[in-house]
């Protein structure tokens, strides 16, 4: 289970570098763009819940980085609903939000990746 959260963030964190263009471009996001835009949101609430199921049943975390890959996980979730929130208001999202965002997210991945590569 750890190695689907692991791959499904990672290719969260692929696509969020894709929709950043559009958003760096400030480039509305419709159409096809925004089902790319949901599909990410569906990759990283899954990948995050598989990850916090892991740490939950009690998965060995000697180095405690489990535990600061779910807090910087938790704080991105939180900034993709302030995202979401935003963009149902039909309103486009702050950039210190979007860039909160993207860097706890890769923050977290990072850090993920580092717990799942290690020998336990």
């Amino acid at each position: 289970m750890l190695d689907a959260a692991f791959w499904m963030l990672g290719i969260t964190v692929a696509v969020g570098l894709a929709i950043s263009c559009f958003y760096l471009l400030e480039q509305p996001i419709r159409g096809l763009a925004r089902w790319v835009s949901v599909g990410h949101g569906l990759l990283g609430v899954t990948g995050s819940v598989l990850f916090f199921t892991v740490m939950a049943i009690g998965a060995p975390d000697r180095s405690g980085m489990g535990q600061v890959a779910t807090s910087l996980l938790i704080g991105t979730l939180t900034g993709a609903a302030v995202v979401v929130l935003a963009q149902v208001r039909r309103r486009r999202p702050s950039g210190l939000v979007v860039a909160l965002h993207a860097t706890l997210g890769v923050a977290g991945y990072i850090v993920l990746a580092a717990y799942a590569t290690t020998p336990q």
